[in-house]
């Protein structure tokens, strides 16, 4: 995939990335990404593919909503709320059923056409207390 030979819009590389992760197409996902791929705090190629893999097995019916793409050069800026349920296992937690909504902000770098680089901040904190799997003071319970 080379869109933005194609189109020559680094943002629309970055939408397409994030789009392809919301319906579970996850190897044209990762197919997306240069093979030389550095995801910061994540790996290579292969383990954005065991993480995209893992995510899509605990949360199947994951949404992800872009409301800010900022592109300047290489880099983009995708803002997105990411909401979903968890239904199967996430990084040892069993499911819980409950819902989740929250925020994430990532920077991608693209090169060609493909992802080369990203930079993920998601509120994962909120997530758990959200799925119910990290304490809070008004919660200091979990299942």
């Amino acid at each position: 995939m080379d869109v933005c030979n194609k189109t020559g819009d680094s943002a629309a590389v970055a939408e397409l990335f994030y789009a392809l992760i919301a319906a579970g197409r996850i190897d044209d996902a990762v197919a997306l990404a240069a093979p030389d791929f550095v995801g910061h705090g994540l790996g290579g190629r292969e383990e954005l593919k065991d993480e995209l893999e893992m995510w899509a097995a605990a949360f199947p019916d994951v949404d992800i909503t872009i409301e800010d793409t900022i592109a300047e050069g290489d880099r983009v800026a995708v803002r997105m709320r990411v909401h979903g349920t968890h239904t199967g296992t996430f990084a040892g937690m069993t499911a819980t059923g409950r819902p989740f909504d929250v925020r994430c902000t990532d920077v991608v770098r693209i090169v060609e056409g493909h992802v080369a680089e990203a930079w993920p901040l998601l509120d994962l904190a909120g997530l758990l207390v959200q799925v119910g799997r990290m304490p809070t003071a008004r919660n200091r319970e979990l299942e």
